[in-house]
């Protein structure tokens, strides 16, 4: 799967069907994953690949976006076609949609002229920078055999790469010629491995 689109199916499946939420946290969740989308007139919307969804008013709390319409739009707007299920239920309907959606990626039913056609190479690189920062939160020492698990998807090359590339750019370090690596001390006190490469 394109680790670009596998990215944007992860942040949807990350939302809470159960909750709204702001235009703001809408624009920064699909961030860098190919989806155009801004804050709308007076922080009171969100448009999404140059559809509007207005705010909500839910149960309890502030208004907010819904996650159902953000789903609603991205799947007409990249499969073409408009949303069916009979699941009823705000959870199952949205898991649904997004198994649907899933689904018509490893089809190849993806209309990815409807996405933003950002730089390949250097996109999958700082997703892979991002996946870095997610490791390394979780233990000390990485070795590219680690990487390889996780990245079922990539070439043992294409990842020994990128790890030259993080070392080159101080981002983390390797332990002698064994493909061990530990993220920079800089790193760790200043910020993440992602904002550091893209600055």
């Amino acid at each position: 799967m394109n680790p670009v689109h596998r990215l944007l199916l992860a942040r949807l499946e990350s939302l809470n069907t159960h909750t709204v939420y702001h235009p703001w946290a809408i624009v920064k969740i699909l961030a860098d994953t190919g989806v155009e989308a801004v804050v709308g007139r007076a922080g009171n919307s969100v448009i999404v690949l140059g559809r509007e969804i207005d705010k909500v008013e839910p149960e309890l709390g502030e208004p907010g976006i819904s996650p159902q319409s953000v789903i609603r739009v991205l799947y007409e707007a990249i499969v073409g076609q408009p949303v069916k299920s009979d699941m009823v239920g705000r959870g199952f309907w949205y898991r649904d949609v997004l198994s649907q959606l899933r689904n018509a990626e490893e089809s190849g039913a993806w209309l990815t002229h409807a996405l933003i056609p950002l730089e390949g190479p250097d996109l999958f690189y700082s997703y892979f920078a991002k996946q870095l920062e997610d490791v390394f939160s979780a233990k000390p020492e990485v070795t590219l055999q680690d990487l390889k698990i996780r990245h079922r998807d990539l070439t043992a090359k294409q990842i020994t790469d990128w790890l030259g590339r993080a070392v080159e750019a101080d981002l983390i370090e390797r332990q002698g010629r064994l493909h061990r690596y530990t993220l920079k001390a800089e790193s760790r006190t200043q910020q993440s491995l992602f904002d550091s490469e893209e600055s």
